[in-house]
């Protein structure tokens, strides 16, 4: 059946293993299960990279039938042929981070990616699915907080990080908004740097404070001082979603309050607002600074 479906098909060019799984995912609307498991089987027992994409579609209804272990099995299975550049392997890595398995997800991309050479990302001759492999692998990267590589940057941003860029640049150079402006808080500007190492240009906390003060002091108002740490931030950004503007950092200064806000300028011989601990005229406060 699978060959008269093909021959009938004029100008277009199928297999015989994607006309079988059509044919699969139409029994499964039809609420026909076994006649696709019946033909995943098929072409499990036949091997190869047919029985991968088999495997793929297979663990793709297990999970949806709560059978965990067994999807993971056929998962197994796809990882242990080894074929890291097949769309199977390819298609399984997303399976995985849909499902929020994060770590094994960067696993599964990371094998597929390090076959992989800056040709096959940059080239019109290079490897079909090469950019979505390493766009995966960005993505799960990003997610789990660790630093992107140049190879990394070839691939195509994910939502969350653009999401997360957008918002992070509005703390990389502060605003005056409403009379209150969001920082980061001095002890947390490390921790900060390293997890939007694009979005934080300052290379110091020291060289971050100055700047900060220097904006104070051009707007010249008083100004509330509301710092901010790595959690804070992220907590605020999960309710938030996307802040795109600065009206919108604005809105939610006063959630991103945790009670350390401080007004600006504070007496000179009190603590400095970027909590150094020294008094504000030996701190930022000085015309040294």
């Amino acid at each position: 059946m699978a060959d008269e479906l093909r021959t009938n098909q004029d100008g277009i060019e199928t297999s015989r293993r994607e006309v079988l799984l059509d044919a699969a995912q139409d029994h499964l609307r039809d609420r026909q299960p076994e006649r696709s498991i019946a033909i995943w089987q098929q072409l499990i027992d036949e091997g190869g990279e047919d029985a991968d994409d088999a495997r793929l579609d297979y663990a793709d209804y297990l999970f949806g039938q709560f059978r965990d272990d067994e999807a993971w099995t056929e998962l197994a299975a796809i990882m242990a042929g080894g074929r890291t550049l097949s769309s199977a392997w390819m298609c399984a890595a997303e399976l995985i981070e849909e499902r929020g398995e994060l770590a094994t997800a960067l696993a599964w991309y990371s094998l597929a990616a390090e076959s992989l050479t800056s040709e096959d990302m940059t080239t019109s001759a290079g490897l079909f699915g090469a950019e979505r492999l390493v766009a995966g692998r960005r993505r799960v990267k990003w997610a789990l907080g660790i630093p992107l590589s140049d190879f990394d940057l070839l691939g195509e941003m994910g939502d969350t990080e653009a999401e997360d860029r957008d918002a992070v640049a509005l703390l990389s150079s502060p605003w005056v908004i409403n009379g209150r402006i969001l920082v980061w808080d001095r002890g947390e500007f490390d921790a900060a740097r390293q997890r939007w190492p694009y979005q934080i240009t300052a290379k110091s906390a020291d060289e971050y404070c100055r700047q900060v003060e220097l904006d104070l002091r051009e707007d010249g108002g008083r100004i509330t001082v509301v710092p901010v740490n790595v959690n804070g931030w992220l907590k605020c950004l999960t309710a938030l979603h996307l802040i795109r503007s600065r009206d919108d950092l604005g809105q939610v200064a006063t959630q991103c309050d945790e009670g350390r806000s401080v007004g600006w300028p504070p007496p000179r011989n009190r603590p400095c607002w970027c909590g150094s601990g020294m008094k504000y005229k030996k701190c930022c406060g000085s015309n040294a600074a």
